[in-house]
C-alpha cells in the first residue's frame, strides 16, 4: 500500500509540475506582457548612456536566454561610432521557479519508475504448456 501511494505521489509530481516548468521557460523569459516582440520588450527599458546625442535614433533588439531565464538587449545608434551595446534582463524569479519545477518533475518520474508494479508474469519461468512437455 505504501508503494502505492508512493507511486501515486510521483504521478501527480509529474502531471502538475510538468505543465509549471514548461509554461516557466515558456513565458519566463520574458516580462510578462502580452508583447511577443523582443525588440519592444528591450524599448522599455531604458537606453545605455553611451549612445546619445540622438536618443530617438538607438534601435533595440533582444534575445531571449534560457539559463538564467531572461532577455538580453543590444542597442544599437547609427549616428554615432560608439559600438552597440548588449545588456543583460536576468529574471531570477522565473529561473528558479522553473528549476523547482523541473527537480519536482524528476522526482516524481524517479518516485514512479522506483515504485512500479510488478507485471503478472513476473517470477514464472516456464508455461504450463511447457512445464507438461517438460517435466522435471
Amino acid at each position: 500500500m505504501k508503494a502505492e501511494r508512493l507511486r501515486l505521489a510521483g504521478i501527480l509530481a509529474v502531471v502538475l509540475l510538468a505543465p509549471v516548468a514548461v509554461a516557466t521557460v515558456a513565458i519566463g523569459g520574458t516580462d510578462g506582457s502580452p508583447r511577443d516582440q523582443l525588440w519592444e520588450q528591450c524599448q522599455q527599458y531604458p537606453s545605455p548612456q553611451g549612445l546619445a546625442p540622438h536618443p530617438e535614433a538607438i534601435t533595440a533588439g533582444g534575445e531571449r536566454t534560457l539559463f538564467p531565464l531572461g532577455l538580453i538587449c543590444t542597442y544599437d545608434n547609427p549616428n554615432t561610432a560608439a559600438a552597440p551595446v548588449s545588456i543583460a534582463h536576468p529574471q531570477w524569479d522565473s529561473t528558479v521557479v522553473a528549476s523547482l519545477a523541473t527537480l519536482g518533475v524528476l522526482a516524481g518520474v524517479a518516485t514512479t519508475i522506483a515504485t512500479r508494479r510488478p507485471s503478472a508474469g513476473t517470477g514464472r519461468r516456464w508455461s504450463a504448456r511447457a512445464r507438461r512437455a517438460h517435466p522435471g
